[in-house]
């Protein structure tokens, strides 16, 4: 068959690869509204190159990888179908425990999980996303091999995908963990935003007096960036010139954090009141 292809007359190609769809080597997607074919390779194919690639080392299970998934060329996928390529090449390289580069072919090829969002495919993005982070002792090698930043985004992007599809196993563990490292580094604009997420599970799960708790621990380190932010602002300019300014007492980039802090704590106060509004009116069932 390979020798069919060399010097091939371009119209003969589709012909030959039919061939192989109908020996079931490959399958064949027609693009609707054109004339454009997609011809892949079956997963029981993948399979088993994947599992011969994994034998034979790392190196070619990364070059396995490069070519299952592409390197871009093919730009953001738009279907579950042109998702699963990317997914089992981000597989293999962690089977490889190549986690740099299969951190780096989610954040480029997946818009680092937005595409998941996209399509929508949240079945894809929670499968995507325990591959990082389970079993537990992937965790420390993503950590070692992408820094603990990459981790926590991992850990909180997983229990987003399962919080929305109702799967809530290890949901709240995950977001705890995420809370513990972003607390460690003080990076309160990310505390924020997980301690909601976290606060949203709370919800779900119907302990609402353990969301308003959450939410004013959320409250709190607002108040700490704000602080932090205004504090630095001062610093760096402490005669804050008008025309330079954007509110008239701060430069540009400390009311941009300061603007975007102020939407997350209006978004809290709502919820916290809405919540302590249900649960004046005895709407309240907390769980032991």
């Amino acid at each position: 068959m390979k020798e069919d292809f060399l010097d091939c007359d371009a119209a003969r190609i589709p012909s030959l690869l039919d061939t192989l769809v109908r020996e079931h080597l490959l399958q064949r997607e027609d693009v609707p509204g054109s004339d454009t074919a997609r011809w892949a390779a079956h997963p029981i194919v993948r399979d088993v190159f994947r599992g011969e690639a994994l034998k034979a080392g790392d190196t070619i299970a990364t070059q396995f990888a490069e070519i299952v998934a592409g390197k871009g060329e093919r730009g953001i996928p738009k279907s579950v179908a042109e998702l699963q390529p990317i997914l089992e090449a981000i597989e293999v390289l962690l089977a490889a425990e190549d986690f740099n580069l299969a951190d780096k072919v989610f954040s480029e090829r997946l818009e680092n999980g937005r595409v998941f969002q996209w399509i929508p495919a949240p079945q894809e993005g929670l499968r995507c996303g325990r591959g990082f982070v389970e079993p537990a002792s992937r965790k420390q090698a993503l950590e070692e091999g992408c820094g603990r930043g990459r981790l926590a985004f991992h850990l909180n992007a997983t229990a987003l995908f399962g919080t929305n599809l109702g799967e809530m196993e290890n949901v709240e563990q995950r977001c705890e963990q995420t809370i513990e490292i972003w607390h460690a580094r003080q990076s309160w604009v990310d505390l924020c935003s997980v301690l909601q997420n976290l606060a949203d599970v709370q919800m779900l799960r119907g302990t609402l007096q353990e969301a308003v708790e959450t939410m004013n621990e959320a409250l709190f380190y607002a108040g700490v960036e704000e602080a932090r932010m205004r504090l630095r602002a001062a610093h760096r300019f402490p005669k804050r010139p008008a025309h330079f300014t954007r509110e008239g007492n701060c430069p540009p980039p400390a009311a941009t954090l300061k603007w975007r802090m102020r939407s997350n704590v209006r978004m809290i106060l709502t919820m916290t009141l809405f919540i302590r509004s249900a649960a004046f009116n005895g709407a309240v069932i907390v769980c032991a």
